[in-house]
């Protein structure tokens, strides 16, 4: 079923402000040249940005060295942990327990990933 434009931008509302993500549709439909609908910018922005739902992955489907995209809620979060590298370097890491309804899984956030 094809999904409005409403519908889409709340897949990422979260990453964009919904005025942001209105200005970017308007921006690209005058481009565009009114050739395509405001549904069809608004599927575009939310693939670009990772939110396909057709493209996420259940946690119990999840496979070693895959690039998957999860939703899915926070149920803990550990304390950020600091090291240094056996170069002398800092390094950050912190874990996080998500889950969705097919199951659970640890997320491990190194350094930049942590901001």
């Amino acid at each position: 079923m094809h999904k409005k434009k409403a519908e889409l931008i709340e897949f990422i509302a979260d990453i964009k402000t919904k005025k942001q993500i209105e200005k970017e549709i308007q921006t690209r439909y005058t481009i565009y040249e009114e050739l395509v609908d405001t549904d069809t910018i608004a599927f575009l922005l939310v693939d670009e940005l990772g939110r396909n739902i057709q493209s996420i992955t259940k946690i119990a489907n999840l496979t070693p060295n895959g690039d998957h995209t999860v939703i899915g809620r926070v149920l803990s979060i550990s304390e950020k942990k600091t090291f240094k590298r056996k170069n002398g370097t800092p390094g950050r890491v912190i874990n996080l327990e998500i889950a969705d309804d097919s199951g659970t899984c640890r997320l491990v956030l190194w350094n930049g990933d942590i901001d």
